[in-house]
């Protein structure tokens, strides 16, 4: 649950909103592929899930302050995926469904390194998720043991990893970009030696969206919390990256899919000049 009185009336968090956003994440999202795309064929569609899933019980305060206990929240988050899934499914004919686990959703004390998927309520979701749709054709599941998870779509290769491990800081000038593009680089080195290369690195982990041919940086659904506040982060709205991967030409058209509360005031006009 995030308050709007701690953080300014900026933003408001809690069960009900999760639900709305994710609803509105996947309309929105079928919405520009299908409506603003001229002539739209697609052979499916990708829903990665990259982790911190829930926010989990890894502080005293997410205790306190969670609407619901960890294990409620995974059954409730169960349903919302299904119903996802099952929609992009009907729009799109098939759905491929990249997984890999976030550090807020563990059941251990520190995030570890062996055995870090079998201590994650992320991993445990999946796993029911892929159980659910077992005989559904049209979706297609991976779950790792791990912490990456390496596809490609039309040849172009992505490596989906939450983003926890790529390096600490960041600054008011750049944000998170300095860890993320240092810890890219030697993500890449590493899988370059292990013949596990890749051109896209897609992350989530940082609450912040950035889309680049390099770096896909998730944005988050809950948007500023109390934490981000409180560290004068920049403010951003809730949001989710959508992009297209092309089958000749890569990754062309990268477009936020914006789930916050539709702003109500007055309508602007199309171009206006001081």
């Amino acid at each position: 649950m995030i308050s709007p009185a701690q953080i300014g009336g900026v933003n408001s968090y809690n069960l009900e909103i999760a639900h709305e956003r994710a609803k509105r994440m996947i309309l929105t999202a079928i919405d520009l592929l299908n409506n603003h795309m001229v002539n739209p064929k697609y052979p499916g569609i990708v829903f990665a899930l990259g982790g911190d899933m829930v926010s989990g019980d890894i502080h005293d305060e997410l205790k306190e302050t969670n609407d619901l206990p960890l294990i409620p929240t995974v059954i409730d988050l169960y349903g919302v995926l299904i119903w996802c899934i099952e929609k992009l499914a009907d729009s799109f004919g098939r759905v491929f469904v990249p997984c890999v686990t976030g550090n807020h959703g563990r059941n251990t004390m520190k995030i570890r390194a062996k055995d870090r998927a079998f201590t994650s309520f992320d991993w445990l979701l999946y796993a029911l998720l892929e159980k659910h749709f077992a005989n559904d054709k049209r979706i297609t599941f991976q779950i790792p043991e791990g912490p990456d998870a390496l596809y490609s779509i039309y040849g172009h290769r992505y490596l989906l990893t939450h983003g926890d491990k790529l390096g600490n800081g960041g600054d008011g000038m750049i944000g998170a970009l300095g860890p993320v593009l240092r810890g890219d680089h030697k993500k890449r080195s590493r899988n370059h030696q292990i013949a596990m290369g890749y051109d896209t690195l897609v992350i989530g982990h940082w609450h912040q969206l950035v889309q680049t041919s390099r770096v896909i940086m998730n944005g988050s659904l809950c948007g500023m919390n109390e934490y981000a506040y409180q560290c004068n982060f920049p403010f951003e709205q809730p949001k989710q990256a959508l992009w297209i991967t092309h089958s000749q030409m890569g990754i062309t058209f990268s477009m936020p899919v914006n789930v916050g509360e539709v702003n109500k005031v007055a309508e602007s006009p199309w171009v206006a000049v001081k």
